[in-house]
């Protein structure tokens, strides 16, 4: 199968095309960043261009789209890239007679226009099933893995930021997430472009409900440290989180993010075994250990 991804070079992105490669497929990755590696054709280039999605899905067979942004950034708002972007590409796949468009969403993506960022997902995940084209929407709930800069790492941003010895729980730190191994991921994906999953939504998440304070206590374990957890109520942090965020331009957390804390974001326990026949690496302390060589990493340069 020819598959084109979209996001190639992202940090979901590396693990679709290797995972790809790997069972056989030809890939074609296409990235407004400069990209090389074996077996990869790449096209640089922005992807909110259609002449560019018109011949990057020349001869393809399927397309995964993993375009996304956590945070707006200039023209690189939520609205630009997961809808007007995803508009761009669905025209594309129709028009190119692509037989297979597999869409990577948000766990608790939703019709809530307040939550932008889940706003925006759950348009985008419409524009798709709308395209005319066999569609496939993945839901994940949080990433964790080496090579990108997720909600870990947004944790322990906020350790480093926070007072001397005190850990802040938003919220108490009770909402509750489970996180699912990127590779894992990357491997379902893989699974659903070789059978039929057309017209299916899956949401999935790795093997275990953990709270925000659970997740901080592996980080603390990982990174060796010990600090006094401070619940800090919701309302009493958007100030502060206002004013980081107009004063740096990668705060540890932005009012998008803070207004999505309420919701859990979580699945059935059994989700990725029960749709692809796999059991989910757990976040364990182990598995998480690649923060603090990356912390060592940054201390030293």
């Amino acid at each position: 199968m020819r598959v084109a991804v979209l996001g190639g070079t992202g940090y979901l992105g590396r693990y679709v095309v290797r995972e790809l490669l790997s069972r056989g497929h030809g890939v074609r990755g296409v990235s407004r960043h400069i990209a090389s590696g074996p077996g990869v054709e790449w096209i640089r280039g922005d992807f909110r261009s259609l002449e560019l999605a018109m011949r990057a899905l020349q001869g393809m067979d399927a397309l995964v789209h993993l375009v996304g942004v956590i945070r707006p950034q200039g023209d690189d708002t939520f609205e630009s890239i997961h809808v007007e972007g995803t508009r761009i590409w669905q025209i594309a796949a129709r028009d190119s007679g692509i037989q297979r468009f597999i869409y990577v969403s948000a766990l608790g993506a939703a019709n809530v226009p307040r939550l932008r960022y889940a706003y925006s997902k759950w348009q985008a995940e419409n524009i798709v099933k709308e395209s005319g084209v066999p569609w496939t929407i993945f839901r994940p709930s949080l990433l964790f893995g080496p090579g990108g800069k997720g909600f870990l790492d947004r944790l322990i941003q906020s350790l480093e930021m926070a007072p001397r010895g005190l850990a802040p729980l938003p919220a108490g730190g009770r909402t509750r997430y489970q996180p699912l191994y990127v590779g894992d991921l990357a491997k379902a994906i893989a699974i659903s472009l070789e059978r039929d999953d057309e017209g299916k939504t899956f949401t999935l998440g790795g093997p275990e409900h953990l709270t925000y304070r659970q997740i901080l206590e592996r980080i603390l374990e990982v990174l060796g440290e010990r600090r006094r957890m401070v619940p800090v109520p919701a309302l009493l942090l958007k100030p502060a989180v206002w004013v980081m965020q107009s004063l740096y331009p990668d705060p540890p957390v932005t009012l998008d993010e803070l207004a999505q804390l309420p919701y859990d974001n979580i699945t059935d326990l059994d989700s990725v075994e029960r749709h692809f026949g796999f059991s989910p690496m757990p976040m364990t302390v182990e598995n998480i250990a690649y923060l603090r060589e990356a912390r060592e990493k940054k201390a030293q340069a």
